[in-house]
């Protein structure tokens, strides 16, 4: 008789936790795309073309990261803000744009592209916007433009189209002579020019 009062006594009180409320919560995060700000932070960005400008390259893309359409892509996006000179510097809070300083050394455009995209490999990344004069003091040729990237690379005019005197650079690379030469002999002499 204990026993069997025992056993409906159990039962009543697994039924009696069966029938109680159950308490959930549920936690929903929306994963935005992510939307990156590549700012060139060598000295070559404060220099002005010609004396009539008042502005430089780094006053335009200070007033470009000051536009409204910044609210508009934190909005949709997550806004990552990085620097960058000889290298990538890590990633700051977006509203540190206004405090950037242009003193690098030097420009490595594709290496320090190249560095920055590799931290986002396999994330959904929406675009970039590159603040630069977009000149490579590294590479020779400027054709990192034409290369294939991850994500669409957005570029901004930061200066008026045809500002600046170049000069031709034509330099010659190597020069290839045999090592004797024989008086009345033809001799070959290669050189290579690159402009």
């Amino acid at each position: 008789m204990l026993l069997l009062l025992l056993r409906l006594l159990f039962l009543a009180l697994l039924g009696w936790c069966m029938f109680q409320p159950q308490l959930k919560h549920t936690l929903t995060e929306t994963v935005k795309p992510r939307f990156l700000v590549v700012v060139d932070t060598s000295t070559s960005m404060t220099m002005a073309p010609a004396p009539t400008l008042t502005t430089n390259r780094w006053a335009v893309a200070q007033q470009v990261l000051k536009q409204s359409w910044t609210k508009r892509v934190q909005a949709e996006c997550q806004v990552d803000l990085f620097t960058f000179d000889v290298t990538a510097h890590p990633p700051l809070p977006f509203n540190q744009a206004s405090a950037l300083v242009a003193q690098g050394p030097a420009t490595h455009l594709r290496e320090n592209l190249r560095a920055i995209l590799n931290r986002y490999r396999g994330q959904s990344l929406e675009g970039m916007l590159l603040l630069s004069d977009g000149l490579d003091t590294k590479e020779v040729h400027d054709d990192w433009a034409s290369e294939t990237w991850p994500c669409p690379i957005y570029t901004v005019r930061l200066e008026p189209p045809v500002t600046w005197d170049v000069e031709p650079d034509v330099h010659v690379d190597t020069v290839d002579t045999p090592r004797r030469v024989v008086v009345g002999w033809d001799t070959k002499l290669t050189a290579t020019i690159s402009g």
